[in-house]
Parts: structure tokens; sequence; C-alpha cells
């Protein structure tokens, strides 16, 4: 990993439990779970136009997922091994996803070039276990490719039944899964940088504090328009409006960021439900308060623009009579 960031393991189960394996992801095939894969960053394309794989999420404790289990209690094995010799650089292993359980169906769908990590979700290794007996890439397709950083190599990583694939999660290591005409199955794990993963749950709090902030600052703003500036009224609802909108885009962001990246940090669906549940309900709360002070804003505009209608029709009255 060192050396190349890519390390790769035949034979790493054996062929008895990797069939095991094998048949478990297959009933859970068989039984409906599998459902689209999801991307991770916000993105207008839609997700089947990038990645053609169908997942579902296994813990490990799941009835019937026993040898999945005992693959993930290997997997990581050698990852804390690896972290404790100092294979691993600078990586503080503190935990790990749910394994992945992948199928490309065979319809001609991959993965385009993508990185895993790379915005600093707190992923620093990915493995993955293949699962395809008697594959053939020549007929069967589904090759990965990796293009490490700085590298003019490619690495074709064939998904061979019983071969482990570990590689650094970030931008050191683009990859794409090419067009699969065969079921594709793969299980993957990815596992956290302890300082990195903290980071990263700091950076999505602190996104809706910004957010917040600015809002409470523009309202702060249409406040002091009102009370000492001559077009009061009108500097004050642009300020309103302005901070109202800084509100509602924070905490639509930070709720869509909590769900999109629920299951690679880590994070319970009731924990995940309790911050978007506080989150939209401050917003809510400044979102009413910004359009009381609207509406009266709007009252008072009206208002003033009667008056000064009404000095208007005065005005005209006076000239009249001057003029008979």
């Amino acid at each position: 990993m060192k050396c190349y960031g890519i390390c790769v393991k035949d034979g790493f189960l054996g062929d008895e439990l990797g069939s095991q394996v094998l048949r478990e992801v297959e009933v859970l095939n068989q039984s409906g779970q599998f459902r689209n894969g999801q991307l991770v960053s916000q993105r207008t394309i839609p997700s089947r136009n990038i990645r053609g794989d169908q997942i579902v999420w296994v813990e490990g404790g799941e009835l019937g997922c026993e040898s999945i289990r005992s693959l993930m209690g290997r997997i990581d094995e050698v990852i804390m091994y690896s972290a404790m010799n100092g294979r691993l650089g600078d990586c503080m292993i503190n935990g790990r996803t749910k394994a992945m359980v992948a199928c490309y169906p065979g319809n001609g769908t991959g993965y385009v070039r993508h990185v895993d990590n790379p915005n600093g979700d707190g992923r620093c290794i990915t493995c993955i276990y293949y699962l395809n007996k008697n594959w053939d890439v020549k007929v069967h397709g589904g090759l990965l490719q990796i293009f490490p950083e700085s590298r003019t190599v490619v690495a074709n990583i064939e998904p061979i039944f019983d071969r482990l694939l570990i590689f650094w999660s970030d931008r050191r290591n683009p990859h794409e899964v090419k067009p699969a005409y065969a079921a594709r199955y793969a299980i993957t794990v990815w596992y956290f940088d302890a300082k990195e993963r903290a980071e990263a749950k700091e950076k999505y709090r602190l996104g809706f504090l910004s957010w917040f902030r600015n809002g409470l600052l523009a309202t702060g703003i249409g406040v002091i328009s009102y009370v000492q500036s001559d077009v009061g009224c009108e500097a004050a609802y642009g300020f309103f409006i302005l901070g109202g909108m800084c509100v509602s885009f924070g905490s639509t962001s930070y709720i869509g960021n909590l769900f999109a990246v629920r299951r690679t940090m880590l994070l319970s669906l009731p924990a995940v439900l309790l911050n978007g549940l506080v989150v939209s309900s401050a917003a809510l709360f400044w979102l009413c308060a910004v359009a009381l002070y609207i509406g009266r804003l709007e009252v008072e505009i009206v208002r003033e623009g009667e008056e000064g209608c009404e000095d208007c029709r005065n005005d005209e009255k006076d000239r009249g009579k001057k003029n008979k």
C-alpha cells in the first residue's frame, strides 16, 4: 500500500467459505432486497447514467448473512494488523461502514471513472471482495481499472472469485468499472481515518451554522435599515428576504447531505432524523419570524404609498384652485 496504493490478495477465504458467501449474496439478490446504487455527492445527472449496480447494505448480524459476517471479520483482521504494523501510513483506523453488497446485473452497465472519497468524508481504505467464478473479462467484461495518481500505468483488476482488493479511497486512486455482461458480484467495506472523519462531521455541522449566521446577519441589517435608512422599508424588505433564503438553503442542504452520507458516515437513522428535526424546527421558527416582519413591512409600504397618493391628490387640488 505504501509503494503502490493498491494491494491484491487471491484465495482470501478459500473455496468453501467463499462459496458460502456467494450463496448468501445470491439469496439476497433473489429475495429482491437489492436497490439501485446511489451517489454520495449531490448531482444533477441521474445516478443510473453514472453507476449501473444494484446494492444492499449488510451489517453482518442479519439472518442468513453469517458467512458475510465472517468475511467482514477477516477483512477487519487484515486492516487492523496492517494499521498496527505501520503499513497504512498515518491512518488511525477507528471504524468502518457496513458491507455494501453490489451486483451489476449483466446488461452492459458499469460505473464511470470516479473517486470513492473525493471530499474528505473520512473514508481512507476501500476493500472489495469479488465473488465471480469462472469469470472471463474478454467475454463477461466488468474489468476494474484503477488510475493511480502521478503514475502513467493503469491497474487492471479482474473481478475473479475469492480475490480481495485493497486501495486508498481518496483522490490517489480514481477508478471505473467497465460494462459487465454477466451478473457481477462484489462486497465492499470502507474504513475510516479517525481525524478525517471527525473533521468531516464538523464540516457538515458548521455548514448549516454558516448559512444560519448569514441569515441572521442579513436580517439584522434589515432591522437596521428599517430603523435608520431613508428608504428603510424597501431596504429592510430585501434583507429580510435574503435572510430567509440563507436559512432555507442552509437547512435544506444540511438535511440533504445528512441523508446522502448517512451510511458512509455510520450515522444512525434516529440520529439523522433528530438532527433533521432540530435544524428544520430552527429554520421554520426563523422563517416564521421573517415572514411576520415582511408582512408588517408590506402593510407599511402600502400605507406609505397611499399617504403619498393622498398628498399628490391634495397638491393637484391646490394647483387647480390657483389656476382658477
